[in-house]
């Protein structure tokens, strides 16, 4: 902190402010070491500038690197609001397939019926929650109808290993989710939150015993290319990590930039008490491949592809499997 007079200045380097969190803006909060608590909340501080920390119920303050207007200052606050949305009722949704975060692909020369994504359809995550915990099971089992209905063949976990897996399901009832776990249908990917959105420029993990981008992204085509559609992808929310792959895939079939930021969006739609703005997949797709990625998305794509030393052929025969 840098003081003159009554003014207290947070000196932080540029690089820093450029990592963005859930709001789609730098945010941060102050610490008391001694209490190990962050400080309350400034109740003064303008509209515009904090977000929903979800971890506290408080906010974050937010980091803006130039002067936004009342348009951008209203989107946030209306955004802020949003993230604190609890669904807790079967009936505050419009279907089954938005209930359990659950829906196709699309773009490009994607075909709508051979990728989706959803929900995890076994592991919880909002059990802790009162508000969410009964919610949470109903969720589950709609993810787990739709795998059937859809006639889902291969499943593409982003957030287990199969021993984790195993061990997580043992003493649950079974599932059409664990019969495909023991034939073998269920294909491990796993790459931390972090790794997705703030590493997606390099092969670095966040977490040990995982993996970093460029090796998540190698094993997903791999598993495109020997498995048999249609594809579920997941992860625990349905959000983060199964954003960014869906979003590759979206983008490896030709996608716009507006295709895939739809799709993206749509989760903030679950009323976890949570938000997720568009601007972290495109900072994690641009970090990854290029500014201009979103000019030519296969193209690019492609090109990134082959830079991690995927073969052509393989590359295309995942194509012709989604189209």
């Amino acid at each position: 902190m840098d003081r003159k007079g009554n003014i207290h200045s947070l000196l932080i380097s540029h690089e820093k402010t450029l990592t963005i969190a859930n709001s789609g803006y730098p945010e941060y909060y102050f610490w008391n070491s001694d209490t190990e608590q962050p400080l309350p909340f400034n109740d003064s501080y303008p509209d515009g500038y904090f977000f929903n920390n979800q971890f506290n119920q408080s906010f974050n303050y937010l980091i803006h690197h130039e002067d936004i207007g009342p348009k951008h200052i209203e989107k946030i606050s209306t955004d802020n609001r949003l993230s604190f949305q609890i669904k807790s009722s079967i009936s505050d949704f419009k279907t089954e397939a938005e209930l359990a975060n659950f829906r196709s692909l699309n773009g490009g020369k994607l075909s709508k019926r051979k990728v989706y994504r959803s929900y995890h359809p076994q592991i919880p995550s909002r059990s802790h929650d009162p508000r969410l915990c009964d919610i949470e099971i109903e969720r589950q089992k709609a993810v787990r109808t739709l795998i059937q209905n859809k006639g889902i063949n291969t499943i593409i976990n982003l957030s287990d290993d199969h021993e984790k897996l195993v061990t997580k399901t043992a003493n649950m009832a079974p599932s059409i989710y664990t019969k495909m776990m023991q034939r073998n249908q269920i294909r491990y990917i796993p790459i931390s939150y972090e790794t997705a959105y703030f590493l997606s420029g390099s092969n670095q993990a966040f977490k040990d015993g995982e993996l970093g981008f460029e090796d998540g992204i190698r094993q997903l085509i791999n598993v495109i290319a020997e498995a048999s559609p249609p594809y579920l992808v997941h992860c625990r929310l349905g959000s983060d990590r199964t954003g960014i792959v869906s979003a590759f895939i979206q983008m490896l079939l030709g996608a716009s930039k507006e295709q895939i930021v739809e799709n993206y969006s749509l989760t903030n739609q679950l009323g976890i008490g949570e938000y997720r703005s568009s601007n972290l997949v495109i900072q994690s797709l641009t970090n990854a491949l290029g500014t201009r990625c979103f000019d030519d998305a296969e193209q690019a794509t492609t090109e990134y592809l082959i830079k991690l030393g995927i073969d052509e052929n393989l590359i295309k025969r995942v194509k012709q499997k989604l189209a």
